[in-house]
């Protein structure tokens, strides 16, 4: 995804036009990140260490605006007075399905992938679940017993800052939310191993392990 971006900013920028890049789908820009010299303080391929290296390294996550301050500033943005020539986003028929079987309707009940869903979905875990997570997490029968908000992260209905800081401001004890605290911090080093081992979803990390055959 980056080196999409990359390649685009480059043919924006020969247009003349500039571009701005702004971290927002993880908590850390990880590419800031390097702990291959210089880092003494455990193994950082797991959760713990890294995220010590995280509050070593890197600033704190920021915390993220009010929507409704955000959204005023952008009603009170100048627009350009000439605006290139566009096509309505109903006009590109993408993610449109001509199939009678309807078969992306049972998705979008469990997923309506939208900001309000996430937004219900956080508050209901938040004052259900959020303070039995460490004892529930593992119980797949309970209906609060884990977040339901990767997905929201994973396509960006949800911002992780927001989460990250929805756990820090929470009244609940540290005792009971430490667990639930340390899972942006999974996520983020998910990420960090794919930059660091970018053939790691085709290749083992430890080259020893490709000479075992698995039955």
């Amino acid at each position: 995804s980056r080196a999409l971006d990359n390649r685009r900013s480059q043919v924006l920028e020969k247009l003349n036009v500039k571009v701005v890049s702004c971290q927002s789908c993880l908590l850390h820009d990880i590419e800031l990140l390097n702990l291959r010299k210089g880092y003494h303080s455990g193994y950082w391929g797991t959760v713990i260490p890294f995220r010590k290296a995280c509050r070593a390294f890197l600033p704190r996550p920021p915390r993220p605006e009010d929507p409704s301050e955000l959204f005023e500033r952008l009603d009170n943005v100048e627009l350009p007075t000439l605006l290139p020539h566009s096509i309505p986003v109903e006009d590109l028929k993408i993610g449109r399905t001509e199939s009678s079987s309807k078969w992306h309707a049972p998705i979008l009940k469990r997923f309506p992938m939208s900001t309000d869903d996430a937004q219900r979905q956080m508050k209901a875990f938040f004052a259900n679940g959020f303070g039995l997570y460490d004892e529930c997490r593992n119980m797949a029968d309970q209906d609060m017993a884990t977040s339901k908000l990767s997905v929201h992260l994973r396509f960006g209905t949800l911002s992780p800052l927001e989460l990250y800081w929805k756990i820090l401001d929470s009244d609940v004890e540290w005792e009971f939310k430490r667990v639930f605290a340390r899972r942006p911090f999974w996520r983020e080093l998910a990420y960090y191993l794919l930059h660091t081992f970018p053939d790691m979803p085709v290749k083992s990390i430890r080259e020893h392990y490709e000479k075992v055959e698995w039955e």
